[in-house]
């Protein structure tokens, strides 16, 4: 199998799927926070004292894909300074391990192309795309001062933001290449989740 293959038809579907699975379940589960929640394996039973345990995990893991998927389209964020409020830019730094567009014959994503195109305002699209980086940064990945709630990253923002990345993926990926986009719905090839 070819690596633009394994991007493609492996490992950019299991991010966006993961992705898909905050969308999914996150209302649902702060919900009945600050309940206990039953999670079923086949025959197997599980009592989870809270449902934020679950939440919480799937948040974290959520942000820093969607960070790595942002990174991987070529986009990075830039902070702000003194001068300069804060904003996205092209990624022209990668790692020499990173994946990128060009692993999959593509060019990468402007920051303009990223937050054009859409139902949200430009700003907004900006907005949720750049809570990706912060949160991924400032909440998940380091061990930072920062918080959910000094990022502004309610679950509804970060469904919000997630939708917007599964989207730009699609469209920026999958549909430049003409291939089906990356879908998740009962019979697809890429797994659902539905309500019981």
């Amino acid at each position: 199998m070819s690596a633009a293959t394994e991007i493609l038809e492996y490992r950019i579907p299991a991010r966006l799927a993961e992705l898909n699975t905050f969308i999914s379940l996150a209302a649902a589960l702060e919900a009945r926070e600050p309940e206990n929640i039953e999670i079923r394996i086949g025959r197997d039973g599980f009592l989870v004292s809270n449902a934020r345990l679950v939440l919480d995990v799937m948040a974290d893991g959520a942000v820093v894909i969607a960070r790595a998927l942002l990174e991987f389209l070529g986009l990075k964020y830039r902070k702000a300074t003194a001068t300069t409020a804060a904003s996205l830019q092209q990624n022209n730094g990668q790692k020499a391990d990173d994946l990128d567009m060009t692993d999959v014959g593509l060019t990468s994503v402007s920051p303009t192309a990223a937050t054009n195109g859409w139902t949200e305002s430009p700003q907004r699209a900006e907005q949720l795309l750049m809570l990706c980086f912060e949160t991924g940064n400032k909440v998940s990945a380091h061990f930072t001062t920062e918080n959910a709630s000094t990022r502004r990253a309610s679950i509804s923002e970060l469904r919000d933001a997630f939708q917007l990345v599964t989207r730009l993926v699609n469209r920026e990926v999958y549909t430049r290449l003409q291939m089906p986009n990356v879908a998740f719905h009962q019979g697809g090839d890429h797994g659902y989740i539905l309500p019981r």
